[in-house]
């Protein structure tokens, strides 16, 4: 509940869901939303003030065109953290350069609930990366900052710290050990303490805890999802998939649950199954191009091409550099026998690597194609 006091905003009630104080018990509930959105156009005009809600909710729906905003509001400093702490948890679902930026400038941030977020939603592509952006956040002046530093740096090698940072994992881990064990009667406790064993390669130890979370809470599905990829990532799928099918049984709306589902069941080559969880996954996460990918890639193996084109579109729609998603694109229209769209393509993927020869190969097949024909 928001306990803030606020200007009522009926019109935000309107467009994204958003309580408003006008149509609650005591002021006007017995009217309908339009009448108060009505007469606040009337008193204050068309004219409407920005507002934050309008992105945050955006973002939660995973549009492409939220990127933008959501990358400005988390580095806007006249901005509550709150809100640009949302942000930057929002642009998690949004893999890219601009993240990425936004995410190393976040850590040096003054605000430490932005830093916290930052550290805990961070993503780098090499360990050393991320090594070199969390280690000095080891050292942090809040302890839950230093805390999470140490939990994302638990598997990073150690030769890529330096003796002092070493000694100061060491001293954060113990941290936060402490602090989990102190409320091992949550949840929460006991589904950290596995995601740390996790990175520690502990597997046993990881086990027992996210076990424990999910005696305490039945319905705590981070811990559920948490421990199938601990067995699928231990080689034990039957649990792994039972794991998944419990949760999208309890909520079918779990969309991270059922690409992980889709997932494993294409792993175990019974693509027929995935198809359909690899589906509700790219219809609930529109931000996910690589579940739009697999998707695409998922119809195409079982020679549904025509159902596989609108996937696959949607991936490079979201990222259109990059060069997978450009590949199978050009791939599909190869298999369909679409020259002319499977030229188009090629001359992105050349133009995206030029060194590459597989855009070359793809043009010139084209090309070869379209004058037989």
């Amino acid at each position: 509940a928001d306990h803030s006091i606020r200007i009522p905003r009926p019109d935000l009630s309107q467009t994204i869901g958003t309580p408003n104080a006008c149509s609650q018990g005591g002021c006007h509930d017995d009217k309908p939303l339009q009448w108060s959105v009505d007469a606040f156009t009337k008193w204050y005009g068309e004219a409407k003030k920005p507002h934050y809600g309008t992105t945050l909710a955006a973002g939660r729906e995973g549009r492409p065109e939220a990127l933008g905003e959501l990358v400005r509001m988390a580095g806007d400093e006249l901005y509550p953290a709150i809100v640009r702490a949302t942000a930057l948890t929002l642009l998690v679902g949004y893999p890219g350069e601009e993240s990425a930026r936004t995410f190393a400038l976040a850590l040096v941030d003054e605000d430490a609930l932005v830093r916290h977020t930052a550290v805990n939603d961070v993503y780098t592509s090499t360990p050393a990366e991320l090594a070199e952006l969390l280690a000095p956040l080891l050292l942090d002046p809040i302890r839950a900052v230093r805390m999470q530093a140490a939990v994302q740096l638990a598997d990073v090698p150690k030769e890529l710290l330096k003796p002092y940072q070493r000694e100061a994992l060491g001293k954060a881990l113990g941290e936060y050990e402490e602090a989990m064990a102190y409320s091992l009667d949550f949840a929460h406790a006991g589904y950290n303490l596995g995601n740390l064993n996790t990175r520690l390669g502990d597997a046993r130890s990881a086990e027992r805890y996210y076990l424990s979370a999910i005696e305490i809470d039945d319905l705590f599905y981070p811990a559920k999802m948490n421990l199938g990829i601990l067995y699928n990532s231990t080689g034990r799928n039957t649990e792994a998939e039972r794991v998944f099918r419990e949760v999208m049984e309890a909520d079918p709306e779990e969309f991270e649950v059922a690409y992980l589902l889709g997932l494993l069941l294409a792993e175990l080559d019974r693509i027929d199954e995935a198809v359909e969880f690899l589906g509700i996954a790219s219809d609930g996460l529109p931000a996910r191009s690589r579940a739009h990918y697999n998707y695409g890639l998922a119809l195409q193996a079982l020679g549904r091409l025509v159902e596989a084109e609108r996937p696959l579109l949607k991936a490079l729609e979201n990222e259109p550099g990059e060069y997978d998603y450009l590949f199978a694109l050009a791939d599909h229209y190869v298999n369909r026998g679409e020259w002319r769209r499977a030229l188009i393509v090629a001359d992105r993927m050349i133009v995206a690597q030029p060194e590459n020869r597989l855009g070359s190969d793809i043009r010139a097949l084209a090309e070869g194609e379209l004058r037989r024909n």
